[in-house]
């Protein structure tokens, strides 16, 4: 109850405030987190959106200054084949005429420079991404990476980076993973560079996210345990659900 004191105001018994200061501080430790999480997958939002324009504007002047229109006729199957030779002529004049380009790691030795030593699924769980080739990694002036980190099926493999050594070094919030592929069987309108699990860009062997809920759980719905998902097809979801992280 409000008391009044000697010079006739109102005021608040201290159990008054202590309570009332009770109720502020729960409201707070139940609303905090989640504006925290909030605005934290707005960063990651941004920032993958940010990257993902740059390098496809970049890859397409590129292509567009070869005459070429479609990955088929660009020189991916040449850096393709240095991933795992050991050699960069060609993917060094590749990505430093598409992009600005602030460091260079080129090789297993070097890696770290641009990659984080430890990368992680959205479940936790530490990534292995040993490969017989040999990585080439080139971090852009915002702090963005892009990382050929071998191949499969004839398509180069890249992982897109939004803030390259930084943490939390994890599929879906800051590790995206996208694929390069020159194979003639390719229709001639896809993107020179698409995410893993695509479900408008895929080759013959390709599973779309949509159909395997262990790349970035089910459509409309936040990952579950059951999913046993790593996040690697989350780049996929968040291009195809409009650059927005709903999956956790």
């Amino acid at each position: 109850m409000m008391i009044k004191n000697k010079n006739n105001f109102f005021a608040f018994t201290l159990a008054e405030v202590l309570i009332t200061l009770g109720i502020i501080g729960i409201v707070a430790a139940m609303t905090i987190p989640t504006l925290i999480s909030n605005y934290q997958k707005k960063q990651f939002e941004t920032k993958f959106a940010k990257t993902y324009s740059t390098i496809m504007n970049g890859f397409r002047l590129y292509l567009a200054d070869q005459y070429c229109s479609t990955s088929v006729c660009s020189p991916i199957q040449d850096y393709y084949v240095e991933a795992f030779s050991g050699k960069y002529d060609n993917i060094d004049n590749v990505f430093n005429t598409a992009f600005k380009v602030s460091k260079t790691c080129r090789g297993k030795a070097e890696i770290n420079g641009c990659l984080a030593e430890k990368l992680y699924g959205i479940d936790g769980e530490e990534l292995d991404l040993s490969t017989n080739a040999e990585p080439y990694s080139t971090v852009f002036p915002d702090g963005s990476a892009l990382t050929a980190i071998g191949g499969v099926y004839g398509a180069l493999l890249l992982l897109l980076d939004t803030n390259a050594t930084a943490e939390p070094n994890m599929y879906g919030k800051d590790l995206f993973l996208f694929v390069m592929d020159f194979s003639e069987t390719r229709s001639t309108h896809l993107p020179v560079m698409f995410a893993w699990g695509d479900t408008n860009s895929g080759p013959g062997w390709w599973t779309p996210w949509t159909e395997d809920a262990s790349m970035c759980g089910k459509p409309g719905e936040k990952i579950t345990e059951s999913d046993y998902s790593n996040g690697m097809g989350c780049g996929a979801r968040l291009l195809e659900e409009g650059f927005k992280i709903n999956y956790y």
